[in-house]
């Protein structure tokens, strides 16, 4: 027996007696269909194949928090719909009473679309995005962000200079680190907390040779920890500097995600 199928929508395989109809978009799709034996007499008959629509699903991707107040959040949503030929529209909920449609770049049954957003105060807000088909079709995902209070970082204090000054010492001493952070609305802050971690790397001394630099006038002595002074109101870390000797770029990082603090240092 030979078999000879058409249709509207795709087939599996037109040859085989049961073959898979793919419907690429809700609607009616004729199907017809010719048998042969082998003595070449033929038979037909048609049928229609009503395909619903299915609802696109979505996976959506926000910038790494947490984040300061007053840093850009991106919301990138990408989708997939079965319905190769349904066009779409993307709702962005911010969770702060604020929302944004933007637009949408899609073909072939996928598509992405992106919106930025500025949170004014610090808390924790879910995102929601809807991404909806002409068919009415919808999927909602939803993330959460922590937003934070921006920190004022005044900069280090003597006897650490700031970039793009370049400090010079001796390795393995250990010299003290002082700093104040301070709120947008006035105050200090005080808490450890703040300080998420406090790091350096390796740099090529090359990237600081048209920098000034400036001598460590004061050492110190005790454990590489952090402390808060409240009587000069400052921060002081008592950083035990590497023995091997070259440059190196030391970070004050803090827990709200806001770019960290730098100082330069030669060891010799």
């Amino acid at each position: 027996m030979r078999y000879q199928w058409t249709s509207s929508a795709p087939l599996s395989d037109l040859s085989s007696a049961t073959p898979t109809l793919t419907g690429i978009d809700d609607g009616t799709d004729l199907l017809s269909l010719v048998v042969t034996d082998a003595n070449g007499i033929s038979a037909s008959a048609e049928s229609t194949v009503h395909t619903t629509n299915v609802s696109p699903a979505a996976r959506l991707q926000l910038t790494a928090g947490p984040k300061p107040v007053g840093d850009p959040i991106q919301a990138s949503v990408a989708f997939t719909d079965p319905g190769v030929f349904d066009t779409h529209q993307v709702a962005v909920n911010w969770g702060d009473g604020s929302s944004a449609t933007p637009s949408v770049t899609e073909g072939g049954g996928s598509g992405n679309a992106s919106s930025s957003h500025i949170y004014a105060t610090a808390g924790a807000y879910g995102i929601t995005v809807t991404v909806t088909d002409d068919d009415g079709g919808q999927v909602v995902v939803t993330e959460s962000i922590l937003i934070r209070d921006r920190y004022i970082f005044g900069g280090f204090l003597a006897p650490v200079d700031n970039p793009n000054t370049v400090n010079l010492g001796q390795a393995g001493k250990t010299y003290p680190v002082k700093f104040q952070l301070t709120k947008p609305s006035g105050g200090f802050i005080s808490q450890l907390s703040a300080i998420s971690s406090i790091t350096y790397k390796t740099t090529s001394c090359t990237a600081f040779s048209t920098d000034p630099t400036d001598a460590l006038e004061t050492t110190t002595t005790g454990s590489t920890t952090l402390i808060y002074n409240s009587t000069t109101n400052n921060f002081q870390y008592n950083w035990k500097t590497p023995t091997t000797k070259g440059c190196y770029t030391l970070f004050v990082n803090f827990d709200n995600g806001q770019s960290p603090g730098e100082a330069y240092f030669n060891l010799k």
